[in-house]
């Protein structure tokens, strides 16, 4: 197996020359104590403003082949449509025979570089060797598909971050990778080295030569024993929709425990929703749409969260919408729709009394309903009834087989005598009233 050299270099400011020469020294004294392999960091190819990496490649892919010794190094790659933060792979004889592009990436990188969508392993010696970068260490299952899908042995991670508190946490994530996949890891940063082996220890580094270390590298039997020592992963449960029903805290909605639940899901609530077959927004909505209601009326949506509703009113043509809802994280996302003129935070019963008589054109409450302590029925149709104007829709839909739950019953047959006086109403006028399919998943749902 191969002796690694892990090289550090400047990364000057100047241009590229200096640069590429620091690299074609290093690659020299590396070959001269008997290494196979010189690693560099990532973008230790540092072009300037030039975006011209290629002159820099073909200098170093010269000096691969005249010192007879690999190379994997980071740069910038630059084309007429796009740029990759990338880590070429170049044998001993020149020839280039991988070339990763970043796949993942944080919120800070990202918009800066364009995502790859290929991982990239090569062969040393009989050395599988894997290539990444930075934060593709916080992606466990792209480690797993190189170790399961394509023989990895060593995986070599370049990173160039320089914030300290999150170099020490991909510091002590290497060890989780090197482990979980019985591979080795190893982290090559701005100004320091580790290689993780498959028992979650440290290897250590030997140095003939100021900037570079160097490691023999012997894998051992642990790539034999792989297949037994790794659990068997179970996709379906990985992917699988999280039950909305059994995740629900019926609590009063004030109540921090609920509040927590809806800000901590706010982020993936959407997603959870469509996994679930939730249809009750372009049901209602399309309803309303059929009823005549103006496309330019001002629309109240109670009990926004997300804006999965207001988004389905707005792909029906309605463009004059106002969010409510009481949880900040939820109605921040809603916001990132930019379908609503207006985003009202607080609870209904509050917030409503502020709001002018007859101040909307359609009112309406989607999935809201289902416990007292969350939105009280008699509460709520008297403020719609209020805030609707003349001509106006009042339109409510609600999770049936929800609400046929013990927990959710008072809820049910307040809500039932509530619509049945309504009917008697001199000036309220019933144009629709009945059960709907597929409400969510297989739940039925009611609309009126």
């Amino acid at each position: 197996m191969p002796c690694i050299a892990f090289c550090q270099v400047s990364t000057p400011s100047e241009g590229k020359s200096l640069n590429t020469l620091e690299m074609i020294d290093k690659m020299k004294q590396a070959a001269l104590s008997g290494a196979k392999l010189a690693v560099f960091g990532e973008r230790a190819l540092n072009t300037g403003l030039t975006k011209d990496h290629k002159a820099s490649s073909k200098e170093i892919a010269i000096a691969a082949q005249q010192f007879s010794i690999a190379v994997i190094y980071g740069f910038v790659e630059y084309n007429p449509l796009h740029m990759y933060n990338a880590l070429m792979f170049i044998d001993h004889s020149g020839k280039e025979v991988g070339c990763y592009r970043k796949v993942h990436f944080s919120c800070i990188d990202q918009g800066t570089f364009e995502a790859g969508t290929k991982m990239c392993v090569v062969s040393l010696d009989n050395l599988r060797i894997g290539l990444a970068i930075g934060s593709d260490l916080l992606v466990p299952q792209f480690f797993t598909a190189m170790s399961s899908k394509a023989g990895a042995q060593l995986v070599i991670v370049a990173s160039g971050v320089e914030d300290h508190a999150l170099s020490s946490q991909y510091g002590t994530i290497v060890h989780a990778r090197a482990v979980e996949n019985q591979f080795h890891v190893a982290l090559v940063e701005l100004e320091a080295f580790k290689i993780c082996q498959p028992s979650g220890q440290t290897l250590p580094l030997h140095s003939n030569t100021e900037g570079i270390l160097l490691h023999d590298f012997q894998p051992g039997t642990f790539f034999k024993n792989r297949q037994q020592l790794l659990p068997k992963p179970q996709p379906e449960l990985y992917t699988a929709a999280i039950s909305y029903e059994t995740e629900v805290p019926w609590e009063n909605e004030t109540s921090a425990a609920t509040q927590e639940f809806f800000h901590n899901r706010a982020g993936y609530y959407d997603q959870q929703m469509r996994d679930v077959q939730y249809n009750a927004p372009m049901i209602v909505a399309k309803a309303v749409a059929q009823v005549g209601a103006q496309k330019n009326g001002r629309v109240l949506d109670i009990a926004a969260g997300t804006g999965l509703v207001g988004e389905a009113f707005a792909q029906h043509g309605f463009v004059n919408m106002v969010a409510l809802d009481r949880n900040e994280a939820m109605l921040q996302e809603a916001e990132k729709k930019g379908i609503y003129k207006e985003i009202i935070l607080g609870p209904f019963e509050v917030k409503a009394t502020s709001l002018p008589s007859g101040s909307f054109h359609v009112c309406h409450c989607v999935g809201s309903l289902m416990t007292m302590q969350w939105l009280n029925p008699l509460v709520l149709l008297q403020e719609m009834l209020r805030l609707v104007e003349v001509a106006g829709f009042l339109v409510l839909l609600w999770n049936t087989t929800e609400l046929k739950e013990p927990q959710c019953q008072e809820v049910a047959i307040t809500l039932e005598k509530i619509l049945d006086d309504l009917q008697m109403e001199e000036g309220c006028k019933v144009l629709q009233h009945k059960s709907v399919p597929n409400y969510l998943g297989a739940c039925e749902g009611t609309l009126w």
